[in-house]
Order: C-alpha cells, then structure tokens, then sequence
C-alpha cells in the first residue's frame, strides 16, 4: 500500500472481519494514559540537556516506527532508510548499485527517483522466471509503489513457494485491496505473517465507517477566546502548502487576539524521521503541541488512533479551547470528533483535498477498498462535524453533493503569509548563482514535484519556445519524488538553460519566486487537480509574477486574464503558446504581475481567512 495513499501510512480501507480486533472506538474508550500528552509548561535545564532528555525519551517510539516498517518487510525497511540518506549519498548508491540487476539496485535506483530504471530491473528479475526472484522482485516493487509490476512479477511464483502468502498481502494492500490482503493471511504462519495479518486488519478498522461516537452539542453563542487545531504535520519539520496553510491560519488567528494552539499526530515528528524535538514550540504566538511519548508507538492503526484520542483529550483539557479544528485527512476528524463528544465542544472540519482522489491519481484502483473506504469515511466525518470548510467552490460543489448540508459548508480560500505581503524580495543573488544572464527570461514554478503537478510539461514547453530562438530558461523550485526523472528530461531538452536545485530554505523561498518571470502551474487533469487549489501560484501573484496554468477548474478560481492565462493542460505546444506572450513582452509581464498582486493584497491574505473563521467560531 502507498506510504501516502489515500489516507496515510497508518490506515486503509475494507470492512472488518466479523472475527477481526475489538474497533477503533472501543480501543479508543479503553485507553487514557495523560502521560502520553506533550507538557503544555517549559521544559527545565539548558538547550544542551533539554536536547539529550529528548532524544533519549525519542528512542523506543522511533525503534518502534522501525520495527513497523520491518514488520512490513526488510525490503520496505531498506527503502524507507535509503530515502532518508542525504542526497549525494542516494545518488552515488543508485550509481553504483544500479549497475547489479539486482533488488538492491532496484531499491537503490527507485530511492534515488530513477524510476524507468529501477522498473527496468524488476522487470529483468522478474523474467528469470525463477520463484525466488520474482517473490522478491514482487515485493521491491510493493516498497517502490509499484503495484501492477509488483502484481506481474507475483505472477511468475508458484502459489507453493515460499513466502508467496506474505507477498500475495502485501501486493493486494498496494493494489488498494485490504480485506482481499487480510484473506490472503487467513492461516498466516509464524510470527512475521500473524504480525502483518493483525496490522491490516488495524487498517481495516480504521477505515470502517459507523463507529463515531454520539455526540450533541448546543452553539454558546460566544465569541471563541481559545482554539485548538488538529493536523498531521507541522512546520518546521514538514515544509509543505500543508503546513504553510496550517502556521499562516494559525499566526493570523492570533494576530486577531485569539489564544491559538495546533496539535499534531501522535508521535510527530519521530514519525517523520525527526528525533529530540520539544514538545511544545511557540512560533509566532501560536503553541504548537507535540503527542510525544516515552513508550514505543502501537503497530497497528487503529490502536494509534485510540492513544491519539487519549492524549488529545488530555491536550484538549489542559488548554481549554472553545473550537477544535480538524483539517484533512478524515483521521485528524476523526480524533477532533471523539475529543468532542467527551469534553462537549464544537468541531469545525477543513477538507483541503480529497485524499482519496490523490491516490487514484496515482494509479489506484477505484474499485478497491481502499478508495472506497477513504471516501465512506471523509464522508461520515464531514456529515458529524459542526461546520466543513473547504479552500475553494469546486471543492465545496463536490462536498455538497456527498449530503453535507450546503449551509454548514463553507470556502476559506488559501491565502499567502507575510513574507509576500511586505516589500518584495529582491532575486539579485539568486539569478547570479544560477548564472543567469541578465537578458533571459526565467519560465519556472515552486512546487513539490509529483507527477500530477506536470511539470514534464512545462519542460517540453520551454524546450518548444527555446526552439523558437526565445531567450528562456527553466527554473524549477522544490522536490518530490518525480524529481529524478524531471531532472533528467530537462538536462535532455535543455541542457545548461535548466535549473533544478531542489527544495530551498523556507526563508528564502520569496526571493526564489522573484527569480521567476513568468510562473506556470502546468497540472495534469486529474480529478484531484481538477478540484484542490494549490497555494504556490497565490505566492508567485503576490510576487508580481504572472500566472500560466492548466486550464482546470480549481485553477480558473485562481487566474484571470488580467494577471495571467490558462493552457489546455497535458499539452506542451498549448503551454508554450500562453507562456510566449508574457516572455516576449516584458510590458504585459509588469503590468499582469502588479493587477496579480493587487488582487492577493486585497483578497487574499491569512489576516482576511482568519476573520471569515472568526465568524464561523462564533456561531457555534
């Protein structure tokens, strides 16, 4: 199953067994241990003992995240830690081991985002037609994502090999198909097969709708003084649009006069491979809470959302907020909407995309559970939320026609921070270091770099306006796992004309848009993209930069011919055209780059969002 998935490493879809685990909510009702509550007071000591205290409370929670992977497969271990190594490392690994035609290389290769490659190799090890190989060539495939290369070498190993039960399950749960993996291990044997049965039966349950509490809750009236907000991730650890939409809400919240809190997931950010973090960080004003602990973290998913429940309840009683404020994914709902029914208060939504979408976009079968599941659920948390907030009228059309009720949903657009809104950043030092001269025109975006985001497009349409004799170059800020392959593309079709320098400090990200003349949001058509507005293009608008992007839906709510222009999407030529008119006239650059940027200042700041939430809060 994808890390990502629809939903998260730690959860899927399916029904469960009749005879599977006791639910999620009954785990949830049984398990209260305050002692996994991060300290709301100032840890004592100097910086120096603080940080060794921390690593050491870290160490059984991230041995614990380990075993899990292992408990997957070593395979998916070794995975997971090659995409932890510093980048030179991964690239001269994938160099040197992806010359074997052995999993090895093929883990190595995929790790370091050479895809075709890595591909390549499965497939040879697969073709040998030889059980062994193949099962484990099956299984390199399951840890790259790989699901219908995994499902075409499993092909090849005898239904009697060995180990061909354990990966039949792990190839059904990549495939999105759940209940099918948990039949697979119905006479699991030995302890690494009853492991693996138990943690996708854990998934299993945490995607089986029906098993919210009962709750009611009478509106106050009041104006809110306290709210608590309910993520996944957090900045600074993750540096995404997630995050950043998370600390600009946030920070804007308490610009207001609002006592602002966020809470992460249970174990961030040891989850995301980061140890000795405190457990509370104040960030402009905003306390951000960390549900750390001591103890190892629970395999299977839903026993961590029953220690999530307990230790929110704990947070939540500690600081006293009048609002809990869940933004995706359904889990995060899911947590808000228990702490609620205990503590009595009201539970406000944000749906920032439909994560289910964003899996299928990625190959996922929507006919698998797994798609199903995420769906049924995100539903059934919208349905019980207070009110559901969503960042744009496509998306609030589509959460309507679920059976929401069309006045409890409401748009809180995204929004840019204060680093855009003040002076603009100066890209002087940027395009020097890039050794750009001063007569090129810089075509570019800031993103991470999925496929879905199409930035292969936009290669091949600078690559049609250089062919024009243009003075243009690519310049592409982020990473992701599509990057390897991008970079390749664009050294082919560009040569030295194309920049890649992957993700930069979140600090200077401002200055980086700057070094864009012309932005480009080149997405491909999928029903997420069709659908999610992204932040990145808000920022390039509020850098005075014109906007280019795929004439999509989401994104007709964010570009308008007096700042930019839409292109049909998946079409470089389309592309090419609509960026040619702002490279060759610098006067239309300037003048849609300032109506852009007019527009953000006056519609579309985090101070404007936290004031349309300001209100929402108060009617409940």
């Amino acid at each position: 199953m994808p890390d990502s998935g629809a939903v998260s490493p730690d959860s899927a879809p399916g029904g469960a067994p009749s005879s599977g685990p006791a639910s999620a909510s009954d785990r949830a009702t049984a398990v209260r241990r305050d002692d996994d509550v991060p300290r709301v007071t100032a840890p004592r000591g100097g910086a120096v003992g603080r940080r060794a205290r921390a690593l050491v409370r870290d160490a059984l929670p991230a041995a614990s995240v380990a075993r899990g992977h292992l408990g997957r497969h070593p395979v998916v271990a070794a995975t997971r830690a090659l995409r932890a190594l510093p980048a030179p490392v991964r690239r001269a690994l994938a160099d040197t081991l992806g010359r074997t035609r052995t999993v090895a290389g093929a883990l190595a290769l995929g790790a370091d985002g050479r895809s075709d490659a890595a591909d390549a190799t499965l497939r040879a090890l697969a073709a040998t037609r030889a059980p062994r190989r193949a099962s484990a060539a099956a299984i390199a495939a399951v840890a790259l994502h790989r699901g219908a290369l995994a499902r075409a070498a499993l092909d090849a190993v005898p239904g009697t090999a060995p180990g061909r039960r354990r990966a039949e399950a792990l190839v059904a749960a990549e495939e999105g198909h759940l209940t099918r993996a948990v039949a697979a291990l119905a006479d699991a044997r030995g302890p690494a097969e009853r492991r693996l049965r138990a943690d996708l039966q854990g998934e299993v349950a945490v995607l089986t709708p029906g098993r919210l509490p009962g709750r009611t809750h009478v509106p106050s009236g009041r104006a809110p003084a306290r709210v608590l907000h309910q993520v996944t991730n957090a900045l600074p650890e993750v540096q995404a649009g997630y995050t950043t939409r998370t600390h600009g809400l946030a920070a804007a919240q308490h610009a207001l006069g609002l006592d602002v809190h966020v809470g992460t997931r249970l174990g961030f950010p040891v989850t995301a491979g980061s140890l000795g973090a405190p457990r509370t960080v104040v960030r402009d004003g905003v306390g951000y809470h960390r549900l750390l602990t001591a103890r190892p973290l629970p395999r299977r998913a839903d026993d961590r959302l029953a220690h999530d429940v307990a230790a929110t309840t704990a947070l939540a009683r500690a600081l006293a907020p009048d609002v809990l404020h869940a933004h995706s994914k359904f889990v995060n709902a899911d947590v808000a909407l228990r702490v609620a029914a205990r503590l009595d208060l009201p539970v406000v939504y944000e749906v920032r995309g439909f994560l289910e979408e964003t899996w299928r976009s990625r190959g996922g079968d929507p006919a698998a559970d797994l798609y199903r599941g995420a769906r049924e659920r995100e539903t059934e948390v919208m349905l019980a939320a207070d009110r559901v907030v969503t960042i744009s009228q496509g998306m609030r059309d589509a959460i309507v026609a679920r059976g929401v009720p069309a006045a409890h949903v409401h748009v809180v657009a995204n929004a840019v921070d204060d680093r855009f809104t003040g002076p603009l950043a100066d890209p002087t030092d940027v395009r020097a270091r890039l050794g750009i001269p001063d007569g090129d025109v810089v075509v570019g975006t800031v993103t991470t770099v999925n496929d879905y985001e199409g930035v292969d497009v936009l290669v091949d349409a600078v690559a049609l306006l250089r062919a024009r004799g243009l003075p243009v170059r690519l310049l592409v800020v982020g990473s992701g796992p599509a990057l390897a392959g991008v970079r390749a593309r664009a050294a082919r079709a560009l040569g030295d004309a194309a920049h890649l320098p992957g993700r930069v400090p979140f600090a200077q990200v401002p200055a980086w848009h700057r070094a864009i003349d012309v932005f480009a949001v080149p997405r491909r058509d999928l029903p997420v993209t069709a659908a999610v507005t992204p932040i990145k293009p808000l920022e390039a608008l509020a850098s005075a930069r014109p906007v280019v992007a795929s004439d999509l839906p989401a994104l007709r709510e964010l570009v308008t011919p007096a700042w930019g222009a839409l292109a049909a999407a998946d079409d470089p030529a389309a592309l090419a055209t609509a960026l040619e008119t702002f490279v060759t006239d610098p006067v239309a650059r300037h003048d849609a780059g300032s109506a852009g940027r007019a527009w953000i200042l006056a519609e579309r700041t985090w101070r404007r969002a936290a004031e349309q939430y300001r209100a929402l809060y108060t009617g409940l």
